[in-house]
């Protein structure tokens, strides 16, 4: 964020068991935020979160809720405060108008949101509107979009590059 804080998910994936492991150190999948002065906080624990991002006005805070109580994922935005707590909360893309389960997600310099999922990477209007989808052959996990004007995608088993005319949140 602009303040220098920190968000980040902390979800059971890679944890033998998942859900269930007993490696787990917490009874919640969560969503934290480190504040410049090196707090942590706990933002949201509700959600099976995973993918992550900040709209530029550092206002709204974007994430995916890999499962639901239908097991199909959503994506959510969040209202921050100038504290960085949550003012609201509510489903920014349910999946019966998106693919599959959300995974990773960038929010470019104009506000829009790059999603990865089982059918690609989907881009959304900051109102949630869908734009378009970039398909490979490979589901993807997670995408970042670089400053060299190239959209990277990290697929099951490739590197996918692929030129937008996005520009990178800085």
């Amino acid at each position: 964020a602009k303040d220098g804080s920190i968000y980040f998910t902390d979800p059971c994936f890679g944890l033998k068991g998942g859900v269930n492991s007993p490696l787990r150190e917490m009874d919640y999948q969560g969503v934290f935020r480190i504040a410049p002065d090196n707090t942590v906080t706990l933002v949201d624990g509700d959600l099976s979160p995973n993918g992550i991002g900040l709209s530029p006005d550092g206002r709204t805070l974007y994430l995916t809720d890999k499962y639901d109580r239908d097991d199909k994922g959503r994506w959510f935005a969040m209202t921050l405060d100038r504290k960085g707590a949550i003012t609201d909360k509510r489903e920014f893309i349910g999946m019966q108008h998106g693919p599959g389960d959300g995974d990773g997600l960038r929010v470019d310099r104009r506000g829009y949101i790059w999603a990865t999922s089982g059918d690609g990477v989907s881009i959304y209007s900051p109102q949630g509107k869908p734009i378009g989808i970039v398909r490979a052959d490979e589901v993807e996990r997670n995408c970042e979009i670089g400053a060299d004007g190239y959209l990277y995608i990290a697929a099951r088993h490739d590197l996918l590059r692929v030129k937008v005319k996005a520009k990178k949140l800085l």
